[in-house]
This record gives structure tokens, sequence and C-alpha cells, in this order.
């Protein structure tokens, strides 16, 4: 076991052996697969419990298996995965692995009944799973969650796994809550001994208009790439251990750390923000980023700022593709000239980014054939803007 690991292990079990674990139902877990062959390129097998968690085999665990495009070959890819539900400064986090709750151990009530697995396309093995959980305190909290989860392969060598949930709020009050969605991804494809330490996060959610996004690769791969993608999301993050966003005296840590959790959510100065890259803006942070320290651990995460009315209902839809760089699933945007967060619309807000971006050389500028940030760039921009402009399907 790596000394990261090992770290992590012990603090789970100390936790644990201490009786810090609140409300804790096991919920099972099942083997969600793309197809019944491993060695063909684009494989993924995800193994989810009934609350859409999962975790390595060396945290006991189940992980998750893909093949990217080329000799690779089949390997895992996940430390942990998990979300976590925030009401005021009470949480929960959602997931059924001792080590999981013995690092968070939750003020809420989680139960959860059985995760359902089925084989939707008669290949042999099963791609959906269903499952229901309820959330609930001593006083007026009282969340239902339905979730579906499914894997699918886009023909080739992409593949994604999809997490539906419907929550509802069976209070008679209503509910201001947060939802965290942390992706702790330790990838194995390059067979280093300490695969963990020289990962890469990044983002192409800025302009995209297909939400909030993030991903993490082997550094300049992106058939090693898993992105992590909410149309819902508010904000995202990409972190590399010891990366203060900011300087606001909140660094990031390990993938699998309590910093969200002490935070009953995700940092403010975290929001939109990604290592090596900076704020609101799309780029990759390399291995060893400006302020990042060994064992350089990588993680991603999603954010989300919920108010139920009682009785109320709402979906969020969480992606994880495997094999890209960018969503596969989800909304798709026909702006051109969008930089100016993920909104899909193109207004001044987002004139006045690029004039930020073309003045500090940033490649989000660079419009025009060639490389390098160049009046042809100015030019093109104005093209696009224009374009956008004129373009019905493109909100202004």
């Amino acid at each position: 076991m790596t000394s990261k690991m090992y770290r992590k292990y012990l603090f789970g079990q100390t936790l644990a052996s201490a009786g810090l674990l609140a409300g804790a139902a096991q919920a099972q877990s099942v083997s969600l697969a793309t197809g019944p062959d491993d060695s063909v390129d684009g494989y993924l097998e995800v193994t989810p419990d009934a609350y859409g968690a999962w975790e390595a085999t060396s945290w006991l665990g189940y992980g998750d298996t893909f093949n990217p495009a080329g000799s690779i070959g089949p390997s895992f890819a996940t430390f942990s995965a998990l979300l976590s539900v925030f009401v005021g400064t009470e949480g929960a986090a959602l997931g059924s692995n001792i080590n999981l709750l013995g690092t968070y151990p939750g003020t809420l009530l989680i139960s959860a009944g059985a995760n359902t697995a089925s084989d939707t396309n008669s290949d042999g093995v099963n791609d959906t799973a269903t499952s229901t959980f309820n959330v609930t305190n001593l006083g007026d909290v009282n969340l239902d969650f339905v979730l579906t989860q499914s894997v699918s392969n886009d023909g080739g060598t992409v593949s994604v796994l999809l997490q539906t949930y419907e929550i509802t709020n069976n209070s008679a009050s209503p509910v201001d809550m947060k939802l965290a969605r942390n992706f702790d991804g330790d990838l194995s494809f390059d067979g280093a001994a300490n695969y963990y330490e020289n990962d890469e996060v990044g983002t192409t959610a800025n302009g995209a208009g297909n939400g909030q996004h993030a991903y993490m690769s082997e550094v300049g791969d992106s058939a090693t790439a898993i992105c992590l993608s909410s149309p819902e999301a508010d904000v995202y993050y990409g972190s590399k251990l010891g990366v203060d966003p900011g300087s606001a005296g909140v660094p990031f840590g390990y993938g699998t750390d309590t910093i969200v959790w002490q935070n009953y959510g995700i940092p403010t100065s975290w929001e939109n923000y990604c290592a090596g890259v900076g704020y609101d803006v799309n780029g990759a942070s390399g291995a060893q980023p400006a302020g990042s320290a060994s064992p350089y651990d990588a993680s991603l995460g999603l954010g989300w700022s919920i108010s139920l009315a009682a009785g109320e209902s709402t979906t969020i839809n969480i992606y994880h593709t495997y094999g890209s760089t960018s969503p596969l699933g989800g909304p798709t945007c026909d702006c051109l000239a969008d930089l100016a967060g993920a909104d899909c619309g193109t207004n001044t807000n987002d004139f006045f980014a690029f004039l930020g971006f073309y003045q500090a050389g940033n490649p989000a500028a660079d419009f025009s054939p060639g490389g390098g940030i160049n009046t042809n760039d100015f030019f093109a921009y104005l093209a696009a803007y224009q374009a956008d402009l004129n373009n019905p399907d493109c909100p202004n």
C-alpha cells in the first residue's frame, strides 16, 4: 500500500474505531460495464454503491477499470468518488464504505434500499442500476433520493457513467442545501510506481456551454482523461495538492481529504479554479504546477446550491466521461464567442473576457490558425462575436 493510501486508510480506521460513524447504512455495490470484453478499447467497468460512491480496492472498495485507446490495456483510475450533502452545519457523506465514512463522520442520517442492477442491452453484463435512499436529521430535514446509474460507450474509445439523482424535500419546511461531488482519481495508465504523482487537471468549460466540468489525465494525453461534469452544477474545481487558489489561505489537500467537509461545502476560493490555470480559464495544470507539493495529488470537484420548497423536487445529472477532456452527453452550445462562464450565451461580458485573455496572451484568445496570440485572433474573435449576434440559436 502506498504512503498516500496508507495515510488515508489509517485516518479512516482511526475515526471508525473511535465510533465516529453516524447513521451509515451498508449499501450494496454493483458492477456496471459497457460490455463483456475488457480488452476492447473504451471498455469501462464501475462498481458504485446505492449512493453513487465507489473506492479503490486498496481502500476496501471495488474500484473501476477503463481501457483507453492504444496499447495501455485495462487499468484502474479512481481512489474514491463521493457525493456529499450539507444543510447548514450538518452533513452526510453519501456512501457506505467504512473508510469513507470514517473520513467523513456525518451528522445527517442516511439509509438506503437495494441497489438493483440490470442488463438493458442484453450483452450479458449489467449496465444500469437503480436505488433509493433517504437523508434525515432529528429535526426538519427529510430528503428522498432516487438514483439511476448507467454506463455506455460512444461506439469508439470514450465511455461514460451517468448518475441521475432525483431529490425530493419531504419536509413540511423549505430546505437550502449544498451538494459537493469529489472525484479523487489516481490514474495508473502510465504504469509508474507512484502513478498518483504525475496526473494533471484541466478544464474546457469556459465558453463551451455544456455545463461546468473539469478533467484529469496523464499529462497531455486526452485518451487517458476522465471528465467530471454536470449541466446543473454551479461551480467546478481542479485540484493539485498544496496549491492555494487566490492565495486565500485554503490550499487544496489530498483528493480524499476533509477540507470540503469541514467547510460544509466547496470553499469559495476554490470555485471555478483550476490549479496551474486560474479562475474561469481553460487550460491544463501539468504534473507539478506552481505552488503544488509532493506527492502532487490531483482531484476534481463540482458544487450545487439547491433550495427546495416543501414537497418540491429537482434533478441533477453527473457525468464521468472516460477517454475525453470534454463531457460526453449533456447540452451542446452553438455560440462561437462565449468566453465568460459556462452559460452558453454571447454578450459584452464575453467581449471583455476576450480582451483580458488577449492582453495576457492567454490561449483562450487564440481564434485564428497558426498558433500564438496576435491581431488575427482579435479580428477572428470579432467575426465570431458578430456571427453569434446573428445566430438565433445563440442567446445574447
